[in-house]
């Protein structure tokens, strides 16, 4: 998995992977007005199960949220 990432050019830092918890999967529904509509499937999701520890806190501090506003 981590070849197939680092080959799209995707940074793998912080990446967390278990055998047992899967990723959560988001479904996406685009309505012709470009509205959207989102389903999430966990049973658990990997999103629910990470805990603070394996959470690096430089990681963290490199962050930055971008909010942006429906017009």
């Amino acid at each position: 998995m981590r070849a197939a990432i680092k080959e799209a050019g995707i940074d793998d830092i912080g990446l967390c992977t278990d055998e047992k918890i899967h990723t959560t999967l988001a479904m996406v529904h685009t309505y012709p007005d470009g509205d959207r509509d989102f389903s999430f499937y966990r049973n658990p999701g990997a999103d629910m199960m990470l805990n603070k520890t394996e959470i690096p806190e430089d990681i963290l501090k490199e962050t930055e949220m971008q909010i942006s506003k429906k017009l």
